[in-house]
């Protein structure tokens, strides 16, 4: 019977294969074409199992021929990342791991956060070849696929060293993706052009708690695009799903600034709108999106996702917006302040549009992002204070007290900028 299933699927796979365009149908991909997939940066996939972790390397040769090679790493198990994810015990007590210190009450996660984050150190066998990848790589670039629950982990964050503060973002630029051909996907997109959108909604009017902040957010990003770009834009009552989905496929950008739910253990994350309507992936999955450079989500735990049945498939908002068309997403791990979000995404736009003191665009979204958290790391009190002075926008918002701090950097502990990951490129 099992034979004779066998059989029947290969014969159905043989008629899907038969049709045009859908000759590699659930064929695994060579490693010439997960070497072509990552555009002559080396691709690395991440995999945890029980006897421990590996590093899958493809990556083109200096010869012509491209290279691939399997690294164990016995010190990180699958155990191990899951005691990260929920909880390990010391003694008598439990140190918090990343989604547990996500679910408490704010001023339960304010306290139980950074001890996790501090965790991230656990990592370092996991991240030492991305390092040595990066290092010997060119251009410092690398496609990195973190399979199963490894991509809850914000990975850039990963201290090197309990020195110098040195994370693995400042080693080099890394792109994630859920997989090889997700990823070369999104490399043709990103080279494709057309007549650019800006769209974004913010602060929806439902029964969740307001996001003021998220209004001042995109009115000072709507601001940098307007001199040369066409926008579209909704807040409060206005920013529904039904307005999102009659204006969605004319974007090139996608900024959502909202309330989202989305966790490790449901395939459809959703974002709250306006009237307390809904936007799901089931929503955008249809070619919603093509065309679309960069969708941003800057909902709390936008970035989170559910595993399913292949090695390095998901599903949630991430892979969803890449689905529906996006060359690039940006989605956060998890909850962060109103005034954090908006000045790292102000500071991202004007770095990605080449604006403000930058030194012309940063190329893509993921280097615009990696040096806006790099930049919301070093900022100082002073600095912060006069940022948001001259976006008068965020000033009109934010008031001045709360701008100020005791330490120089405020900013410095990975709990405000490593929640910020893009996917894509």
């Amino acid at each position: 019977m099992v034979t004779a299933a066998e059989r029947e699927i290969e014969h159905v796979l043989d008629q899907i294969r038969a049709i045009p365009g859908f000759e590699r149908f659930l064929r695994p991909m060579s490693v010439t074409e997960i070497c072509r997939a990552g555009g002559g940066d080396p691709v690395i996939y991440l995999i945890s199992a029980p006897a421990g972790s590996y590093a899958l390397i493809a990556r083109p040769g200096t010869d012509g021929k491209d290279i691939a090679e399997a690294i164990h790493l016995p010190e990180i198990t699958s155990v191990d990342v899951l005691r990260l994810e929920t909880f390990d015990y010391i003694g008598d007590d439990h140190a918090p791991g990343l989604l547990l210190a996500q679910s408490t009450d704010p001023l339960r996660r304010r306290t139980l956060l950074p001890i996790a984050l501090a965790r991230l150190s656990e990592m370092r066998p996991l991240v030492a070849p991305i390092v040595d990848v990066l290092t010997r790589s060119s251009g410092n670039r690398a496609v990195v696929i973190p399979t199963g629950l490894l991509g809850l982990i914000p990975l850039h964050a990963t201290p090197l060293s309990a020195e110098d503060g040195q994370v693995l973002d400042d080693i080099g630029e890394i792109h994630f993706a859920p997989s090889a051909a997700a990823f070369a996907a999104c490399r043709t997109r990103a080279s494709t052009s057309r007549q650019e959108r800006f769209v974004g909604v913010a602060n929806p009017q439902n029964s969740l708690s307001p996001l003021p902040g998220s209004q001042a957010e995109l009115a000072a990003i709507q601001s940098l695009f307007e001199t040369t770009t066409p926008t579209s834009c909704a807040v409060g009552a206005e920013a529904s799903r039904t307005w999102l989905l009659q204006h969605v496929e004319h974007a090139t950008y996608l900024h959502l600034a909202c309330h989202g739910a989305s966790t490790p253990f449901t395939a459809n994350g959703q974002l709250y709108l306006a009237g307390d309507s809904v936007l799901t992936i089931d929503d955008l999955i249809n070619g919603q999106l093509e065309g679309c450079r960069l969708a941003v989500a800057s909902a709390c735990q936008s970035g989170h996702y559910a595993t399913i049945g292949g090695a390095d498939e998901f599903t949630g908002l991430p892979a969803g917006f890449l689905l529906a068309g996006a060359a690039c997403a940006i989605v956060t791990l998890w909850q962060v302040n109103d005034l954090v979000t908006a000045i790292l995404m102000v500071r991202f736009y004007e770095l990605l549009l080449g604006l403000e003191g930058g030194s012309g665009p940063a190329g893509s979204p993921v280097a615009a992002l990696r040096k806006a958290r790099t930049w919301l790391r070093q900022l100082t009190a002073k600095q912060l204070d006069d940022f948001i002075q001259m976006h008068p926008r965020l000033a009109d918002t934010f008031d001045r007290s709360a701008t100020r701090h005791d330490s120089s950097t405020p900013y410095a502990s990975p709990q405000y900028w490593a929640s910020f990951t893009a996917w894509g490129t």
